[in-house]
């Protein structure tokens, strides 16, 4: 099997799978703070979903292609996310020593990567899409460990 079909393979894969499409980026003309806005750090690295099934953890970039070659991070998660299935969405960035992402840095692959978990897609077979962002991230925080080199 050669690498590009891996890859269609993989991709088809996810996309029958409840791995969302990405959100579309609005583009506004100016800064603006609305309380029915959630607001986000931006961190430099690579947006990605944490799939952990069966004691495992794998990486899916928003296109729906597995990411290689982060397998310390992906059984860190699997050893202390405590769940039998579940899907996060966050990112793959790695920290300065004043905690700054750098992109460099994460495509360099000198230092370890961290994974950032914005939300939970789903848990334990349990679609939550249709739930409200903020329990979604609250879902989340139950799953996490308390403090995590790893996982953040």
């Amino acid at each position: 099997m050669t690498e590009s079909s891996t890859f269609a393979s993989i991709r088809l894969i996810y996309s029958r799978d409840i791995i969302p499409d990405p959100m579309a980026l609005v583009s506004q003309p100016a800064p603006f703070d609305d309380p029915a806005w959630l607001y986000e750090i931006k961190y430099d690295g690579f947006r990605a979903f944490a799939v952990i099934e069966r004691g495992q953890c794998r990486f899916i970039s928003r296109n729906k292609y597995r990411l290689y070659g982060l397998r310390d991070l992906a059984t860190a998660i699997a050893r202390e996310v405590n769940v039998e299935t579940a899907i996060l969405d966050g990112e793959l960035a790695v920290p300065d020593h004043l905690g700054r992402t750098v992109f460099a840095a994460m495509m360099k692959r000198r230092q370890e990567a961290r994974y950032f978990g914005f939300y939970l897609i789903s848990l334990n077979g349990e679609d939550l899409r249709q739930l409200p962002l903020l329990t979604r991230k609250q879902r989340l925080r139950q799953i996490l460990p308390g403090r995590s080199p790893h996982v953040l």
